[in-house]
């Protein structure tokens, strides 16, 4: 019978039990720990890499809802680079003012073959593979990789700073083709790499593969210039046509001096002036002109005496200045032959060889002998300048303009 008010209480109040057996509401807990990040750079605009990812943020810009902890700024540029690592607190801003760092980069090359040489901007570097330093960044470079029975492959590279950038060189074997070109009109002039071939349609055997430059020339005619490729594995034909024309003002032809007529201002500065004044001359003694005298000219025309006590004909000093001028210009010429002949030994073989001591030996028994001979040549010849002009110094002359011409006297 007990059982009966417990049910009868259960019935009529079950919205009571319900609430007891609901549960209480879950409390909420401390905030995040969050904070916010300020970078700046002194040129705006710069790109911001946080924690290793690139970002959608550029200089100036305010990083929020940034986890408390330890976080990297990098600013990445080509020839420039910053990096830091900062601290964020909670409700805290943390502010970092980047100034990006200028640097070089580094160069590494290989090629197929191996051991081709290598030069950048002309200069030889040595045998691929091999790696170089301090490479100025922010400009092209030529980079250039040649070896026997193989053409010669050029590349322009741009080298960023602080890092190492890869170049692979796969180099063509050389081999020739058949180059066959028609022409319209058919006494066009033919230039091949600059250099005339033909006049008229031919046939070009024996022509290197890889890329040539072709020019199509005759007066009346718009010149053609083209670039061509010559493959080894088929005839290549070229079928050209003129068009009717002028050349372009200032156009030379490949291998041709140019045909600009000179500046009028050059012309007339090297040119001495004629004067349209006639030339002074003596006073007469007589009115009357001297019917007897078979040379009119005035005494003032003729060459002024040699000075008493000079030795030798006038003649014979004109001939020794010019041959110490001549013997002194002729060694300095022979000095600088001798040293660019030991400049070209060590571009050659003193910076190829990947041998210390054979690269020794070649610079001991090639290179330094040709400098030392070079300098005793270029030493001796300065000499002879020298004393060709104090020997040019010491001749006086005198140059008298007259009606009938020019005279020169000397004194010595």
């Amino acid at each position: 019978m007990k059982l009966v008010p417990m049910m009868i209480t259960l019935l009529l109040a079950p919205g009571a039990v319900l609430a007891q057996d609901a549960p209480p509401p879950a409390e909420e807990g401390p905030p995040a720990a969050v904070g916010e990040l300020f970078v700046s750079s002194a040129k705006e605009g710069l790109p911001i890499t946080l924690d290793g990812e690139e970002t959608e943020w550029v200089t100036p810009a305010m990083i929020g809802d940034l986890p408390e902890g330890l976080h990297t700024v990098e600013i990445r540029q080509e020839c420039a680079h910053f990096l830091v690592d900062v601290q964020v607190k909670a409700l805290q801003i943390a502010r970092v003012e980047a100034d990006p760092v200028e640097g070089v980069g580094a160069l590494r090359v290989t090629s197929e073959p191996s051991g081709a040489v290598v030069r950048l901007n002309g200069d030889v570097l040595g045998a691929s593979p091999l790696e170089v330093f301090d490479v100025p960044c922010g400009e092209d470079h030529t980079l250039s990789v040649e070896t026997d029975g193989f053409l010669t492959k050029d590349r322009v590279i741009r080298v960023p700073a602080f890092n190492t950038t890869d170049e692979h060189l796969k180099l063509e074997v050389k081999s020739f083709g058949v180059l066959v070109i028609g022409v319209s009109p058919l006494d066009a002039d033919l230039y091949l790499d600059g250099e005339k071939v033909a006049r008229g349609p031919i046939t070009l055997e024996q022509i290197p593969n890889g890329p040539h430059d072709l020019s199509v020339v005759r007066e009346g005619f718009v010149p053609l210039d083209k670039s061509i490729y010559v493959s080894s594995e088929a005839v290549n034909r070229l079928d050209l046509t003129l068009e009717p024309g002028a050349e372009p003002a200032g156009w030379v032809a490949p291998g041709a001096e140019s045909t600009e007529p000179a500046d009028p201002a050059d012309t007339a500065d090297s040119t001495e002036p004629v004067s349209t004044e006639p030339a002074e001359t003596a006073e007469p003694v007589d009115s009357e002109p001297d019917v007897a005298s078979a040379d009119p000219a005035p005494a003032a025309s003729e060459p002024a005496p040699r000075a008493a006590g000079a030795a030798g004909p006038p003649i014979g000093r004109l001939a020794l200045n010019g041959a110490v001028s001549a013997a002194g210009l002729v060694t300095v010429g022979i000095a600088a032959n001798t040293y660019l002949g030991a400049r070209e030994i060590y571009n050659n073989e003193f910076l190829i060889e990947l041998d210390d001591d054979a690269a020794n030996e070649i610079f001991e028994t090639k290179i330094a002998p040709q400098q030392r001979t070079a300098a005793v040549q270029g030493v001796a010849g300065g000499l002879m300048l020298a004393g060709s002009a104090a020997l040019w110094l010491t001749t006086d002359y005198t140059v008298v303009v007259t009606p009938r011409g020019a005279s020169l006297g000397w004194r010595f």
